[in-house]
């Protein structure tokens, strides 16, 4: 178990409503005792004021050290972390209870999430809660609340441990069988067949035989046909460069799950796939903040991709971020813009456009946003949701206009899906620019 953070939360106590319902139970028995002249009375209650007495003069701490630890700090989607709570406290508080704050992505597998703590007699003990990883990024698990009980009942401490884990849950991990091919191709070796002509293994064409041409490369069955030396041309394999453009300008959300958390998911996948046939992929989250990562390749870089993506959220800003700040290796020439989009904010396809009038070669996967949202049966929600419709239509039919691919992907079906159908839309384009 590894301790990730703890915090000693100093209580602040305070009488209960026992301490006052004794307090005047006592008071009571001995007016009466006087008023009456029945020493009866105060002879009942005389073991009261004994016991209060006693429970008054123990020492009352205040410490309560409070550790919350988690198994592991980094988790993938829909695994269980199991986060264990140790309270060390003074022997005087007999019972703690500990209730731990945990944010929206995570889902408490038994609630709630407040137990109690009984304590043993050297003032420690502790409790396991499980958790559930509902949805990637970068969690604190805490702060925790700390309500402890003294041992007569008489004074209720209250504190809380502000100090709390962080718990980093990447995407889940979404085995992609499609990937996008790209026109242009880089001149490191990788997975990708070039259109160009080189040294590789897949056939090309012949052409007759040339001075300073390799003699391994004679075709020698198309010699003997033609009775003159012809050479095989072929596809070098070489790779590509891939630029994820995560738009986190804003999120529709439903629940745990929504645009952002499928566009995340996405990226990771396709990731990790490009990352596997030896692609260079880099990775743009616009949005409030802009952060991007320069293409590279590699387990190593991988991470780095999904580490970058944990850190993408949507953020309000009054300045929208301008693409003249990313560095120039960020968008290599000839690399292959991917953007994941629902296309709710216009800011988002205007910068699109501007990466396409610049050359790049863009391509659009729309995240449909409307299985995250809920709408009434009264007319104004319906005319708001037919006009909404209305303004992405115009957006996606710009696009259009503009040569740019465009697929619209239902995030319950498989990504693989969009990914054929954007090879598909981009086969004529090929085709022109060969």
């Amino acid at each position: 178990m590894k301790q990730i953070g703890s915090e000693s939360a100093t209580l602040v106590s305070g009488p209960t409503s026992s301490l006052v319902g004794v307090i005047g139970l006592i008071a009571l028995g001995f007016l009466v005792s006087l008023a009456f002249g029945t020493p009866a009375v105060a002879g009942i209650v005389t073991p009261f004021a004994v016991w209060l007495v006693w429970g008054l003069t123990r020492d009352r701490g205040r410490r309560c050290r409070v550790t919350v630890s988690l198994d592991r700090e980094i988790a993938e989607e829909g695994e269980v972390v199991m986060a264990t709570a140790v309270v060390e406290c003074d022997p005087s508080w007999e019972r703690v209870i500990c209730e731990i704050r945990v944010p929206g992505g995570i889902v408490i597998e038994n609630p709630p999430a407040r137990f109690a703590i009984e304590p043993a007699h050297e003032g420690r003990g502790m409790a396991t809660v499980p958790l559930r990883c509902a949805r990637w990024g970068t969690h604190e698990i805490g702060p925790t609340t700390v309500t402890a009980r003294n041992v007569f009942g008489l004074f209720l401490g209250r504190g809380v441990a502000s100090n709390s884990p962080i718990l980093r849950v990447y995407p889940s991990t979404v085995q992609l069988r499609a990937r996008l091919a790209t026109a242009r191709t880089q001149a490191s070796v990788g997975n990708q067949r070039s259109r160009q002509h080189g040294d590789g293994f897949e056939f090309a064409d012949l052409r007759p035989y040339m001075p300073g041409d390799r003699p391994h490369r004679i075709n020698w069955r198309a010699t003997a046909r033609r009775a003159d030396p012809y050479v095989t041309l072929q596809h070098p394999e070489q790779n590509s460069d891939v630029i994820l453009f995560v738009d986190s300008a804003a999120d529709v959300t439903l629940g745990a799950n929504g645009t952002l958390a499928c566009a995340g998911r996405a990226a990771a996948a396709m990731a990790r796939a490009h990352i596997a046939a030896r692609d260079r992929v880099g990775l743009i989250a616009f949005g409030g903040v802009l952060r991007w990562l320069a293409p590279g390749m590699g387990t190593r870089h991988l991470y780095r991709v999904l580490d970058t993506l944990l850190d993408t959220s949507v953020v309000a800003s009054y300045t929208w971020p301008r693409l003249e700040v990313l560095p120039l290796r960020t968008l290599p020439l000839g690399a292959l813009i991917v953007a994941l989009t629902p296309l709710t904010d216009p800011r988002t396809v205007r910068t699109l456009v501007n990466l396409h009038g610049r050359g790049h070669e863009v391509v659009v996967i729309e995240i449909d946003p409307e299985p995250f949202t809920s709408v009434g049966v009264n007319p104004a929600d319906v005319l708001t949701q037919r006009i909404w419709r209305l303004y992405r239509s115009a957006r996606r039919h710009r696009i259009w206009e503009l040569g740019i691919p465009l697929v619209q992907w239902d995030p319950s079906q498989p990504l693989d899906g969009a990914i054929a159908e954007l090879n598909q839309l981009r086969q004529r384009s090929w085709r022109t620019l060969a």
